[in-house]
């Protein structure tokens, strides 16, 4: 007998749609008002949000301690490390996209017109190549026993290059900020993949605790 999901689901998800009906109304409401209304809104509040959820993604690199490094104590976390990691690279994404939402529509700019040299641009560029290594090593964990051995190797070697390199551009930018003497410094890349790896282990605990 098929059993019925149950009432307190089925309430969160009613919750997490009005959330996201609510966000989808406020879009339509501010291409509406015009640029000058839309520039009255902080969108610099954006810039926090992403930076609080690229290094969030540093469950990929507690997850790497099995597939890349083969410690088995680590296995039973393999799968729910790579799906947080990518539940919160996604909106990490969205934040680049949006981050100027007076011309949402021309976001590609930044991959067709980027300036090699700029940080910035090479930071929108590296954060759509991690969420494609974490989707690849989702697929190749979930599948494991049907790929080939080299197969989650590969996959969890890509997803912490894409990762470390993420956190190392991502510090750099922040780096060579001279205007804020706390931030200038060439081990800030550094501090951000410890503290990638400090934030990922706690926030892994917590969602495998949940």
């Amino acid at each position: 007998m098929r059993q019925r999901p149950n009432f307190y689901i089925l309430v969160w998800i009613a919750f997490l749609l009005g959330l996201i009906a609510c966000g989808v109304f406020g879009f339509y409401r501010i291409q509406l008002s015009g640029l000058e209304e839309a520039r009255a809104i902080a969108w610099g509040l954006l810039i926090p949000g992403y930076v609080f959820f690229v290094p969030s993604a540093g469950a990929t690199l507690v997850n790497s301690i099995y597939t890349v490094f083969r410690v088995p104590q680590f296995k039973p976390i393999m799968k729910r490390a790579v799906c947080l990691s990518l539940l919160l690279c996604i909106p990490a994404l969205l934040f680049i996209i949006f981050g100027s939402l007076a011309k949402w529509d021309q976001f590609y700019n930044i991959y067709l017109f980027t300036h090699w040299t700029s940080r910035i641009g090479w930071n929108g560029i590296l954060v759509v190549g991690l969420v494609l290594a974490l989707i690849i090593e989702l697929i190749v964990v979930l599948r494991e026993e049907t790929m080939p051995r080299w197969a989650p190797l590969v996959a969890g070697i890509t997803a912490l290059a894409a990762v470390v390199t993420v956190h190392t551009n991502l510090g750099a930018i922040f780096g060579a900020v001279t205007a804020k003497p706390l931030w200038s410094s060439h081990l800030l890349p550094i501090q951000f993949v410890v503290s990638a790896m400090l934030a990922g282990t706690v926030l892994t605990v917590l969602f495998i605790s949940i």
